[in-house]
């Protein structure tokens, strides 16, 4: 007989926001850049961790991280539209934002796509 896993049968308990699960305990975010960040902003130089992140992720991928952390980790700042071009102050901004927050009470972030993050890691240990 095949089972739910725990999160279908307790739907109470979970609630999904545009990628962002939360429950009573944790928070999970699924976003491949801010997991690479939040894993290596104690292990890599700030300039490194930023020059890595330019060349693998979008304007867009690095706006949208940098707004889901505003939303989560400093909901009460208000978030200023960023041109393109301003790609490397909108890493600054999270990567800061990351190391000011207290590690336990950190969001949980998680890749989707494990191929993007290996590819990270790969650049980060050269």
């Amino acid at each position: 007989m095949l089972r739910s896993p725990p999160a279908s049968r307790d739907r109470d308990k979970v609630i999904s926001d545009n990628n962002v699960a939360k429950c009573k305990d944790c928070e999970v975010v699924i976003n491949e850049l801010l997991a690479f960040v939040a894993n290596k902003v104690d292990t890599l130089a700030e300039l490194g961790l930023i020059q890595i992140c330019l060349s693998a992720y979008s304007y867009d991928d690095i706006e949208f991280a940098r707004q889901t952390v505003y939303k989560l980790l400093a909901p009460q700042k208000r978030i200023t539209r960023r041109k393109e071009g301003s790609e490397k102050n909108s890493l600054q901004e999270i990567i800061k934002l990351i190391k000011e927050f207290e590690p336990d009470c950190l969001p949980v972030f998680v890749a989707k796509d494990l191929n993007k993050l290996r590819q990270l890691l790969l650049m980060a240990s050269m």
